[in-house]
């Protein structure tokens, strides 16, 4: 595998919030609303076409986005280009989770794995740089109310040198793992399993 272990990822507070919310709950109940109507309209868009059909054009649309906005990025790439990457990735497998079984399980499997795992490194890379943005911040905070001590700034300089060498490692990562994922072998896949050029 081209990717570092990495931890279980814990659901976040926003994220339980998020589920807790009326919102949320507004949505669910109108899906489960929506699923109970009797109603056998076919006058919408896409009414009379196999599931499969419209859930193989929007896999492979966002599969397709992923790869293109992944290959224009430089080298090494913008902490927000990969964070914009992660939330097109975000989007690619809550499609194949959600329509998988209209495919045979060993080929869903895969993808969703090695796109896990791509995951873990926009995610792992994502963090990275919001905690150097948190140690700038911070360190901004104590100059400015002159209290920077000779070990507190040591520290935090030992601290920054931490985090870009794994910033480094994960843009290697990254690299690596989009060579994988947007590869022949894995388009290939993307075509003989949900149809396209």
């Amino acid at each position: 595998t081209c990717f570092p272990s990495s931890p279980s990822r814990l659901i976040t507070g926003q994220e339980t919030r998020k589920v807790l919310s009326k919102r949320f709950s507004k949505l669910l109940g109108d899906w489960v609303a929506l699923a109970e109507t009797n109603s056998s309209s076919t006058d919408a868009p896409n009414a009379k076409q196999p599931i499969s059909a419209t859930a193989s054009k929007k896999i492979l649309k966002a599969y397709k986005r992923m790869v293109k906005r992944g290959t224009r990025l430089p080298d090494p790439p913008p902490a927000e280009n990969l964070h914009r990457l992660r939330i097109d990735a975000k989007r690619l497998r809550y499609l194949l989770e959600f329509f998988g079984n209209l495919w045979p399980k060993t080929t869903v499997t895969r993808l969703v794995k090695e796109l896990k795992q791509f995951q873990d490194i926009l995610g792992g890379a994502n963090d990275m740089a919001v905690q150097q943005r948190h140690l700038a911040a911070f360190a901004e905070t104590l100059m400015a109310k002159g209290s920077t001590r000779a070990g507190t700034v040591f520290a935090m300089g030992r601290l920054a040198d931490a985090m870009a060498e794994r910033q480094e490692m994960y843009a290697g990562a990254f690299a690596e793992c989009f060579e994988v994922f947007a590869g022949e072998q894995s388009r290939a896949l993307y075509r003989e399993t949900f149809g396209g050029d």
